[in-house]
């Protein structure tokens, strides 16, 4: 009876796997921009069937002030929550996106005694709020340097439910991050052509580190510089033209 149980088991694992193939594609995406303000966005990519069971995630997004557009790419159903903030210092996306995500990633049981059919949708930490230990700001003379080490932690979301393993290898997760300028260095898997967006692929079940380093000119040091070379400039220009001027007064009165 036991072995049987497992050969239907195993069964069921198959045919879910085909069902849920290529189950959830999910990217979040954070834009800063050189001014401070930010856009967030998540994209959701799934079937119909995975795509009902979001609907918490959808509602949680539009509380938070998302506004939420319906797509269709490659057989494939979804939507895409876009959010505008004035600044990512005051609003950071981190411990928000903890919560937006708490029914993205790791199957939660169902209403059943067996663990094959204990298969669903629940909780990962795909960001965590940034802190001093994350990231490191040295500022120089010249130019200011911000290092980032994060981790991104979904090593809670394995599971010994082998339904639930087979879900969670189908989920997909990346998170991309532009920048308004290209880092000096990075360990993300791809980055764009102008090289100012950076993606991790995030794997359930396991930390992911997200590495980068920024440098940026220290406007303490640069603008007054700046100043006194344009202040420096206006004068050689006032300079040279009442020097023209008088070479011309002093030429058409020898004249």
């Amino acid at each position: 009876m036991h072995s049987r149980n497992k050969v239907i088991g195993l069964i069921l694992i198959f045919m879910m796997t085909i069902v849920l193939s290529g189950c959830v594609n999910a990217d979040y995406h954070v834009k800063v921009n050189m001014d401070g303000s930010g856009v967030y966005e998540m994209k959701i990519l799934t079937n119909k069937l995975v795509l009902e069971e979001l609907k918490d995630l959808k509602k949680s997004l539009q509380d938070d002030g998302y506004k939420i557009k319906t797509i269709t790419e490659d057989g494939k159903t979804g939507w895409i929550a876009k959010k505008e903030v004035a600044n990512v210092i005051d609003e950071p996306p981190g411990k928000r996106m903890q919560d937006h995500l708490s029914t993205l990633i790791q199957p939660k049981p169902v209403a059943s005694t067996d663990p094959i059919t204990g298969v669903g949708l629940g909780t990962p930490l795909f960001l965590s709020d940034l802190n001093s230990e994350q990231v490191k700001v040295n500022t120089g003379l010249l130019f200011i340097r911000a290092n980032v080490d994060m981790e991104a932690d979904l090593s809670d979301v394995s599971s010994d439910n082998p339904m639930a393993e087979a879900f969670m290898d189908q989920v997909k997760l990346r998170f991309l991050l532009t920048l308004p300028i290209e880092p000096d260095s990075h360990n993300a898997d791809h980055v764009s052509d102008d090289g100012k967006t950076l993606t991790w692929n995030m794997e359930p079940g396991k930390k992911n580190p997200i590495q980068l380093s920024i440098k940026i000119p220290n406007p303490v040091f640069w603008v007054p510089i700046i100043i006194v070379t344009v202040l420096f400039l206006i004068g050689f220009v006032v300079w040279l033209i009442i020097r023209n001027r008088r070479k011309r007064k002093s030429a058409s009165q020898a004249a």
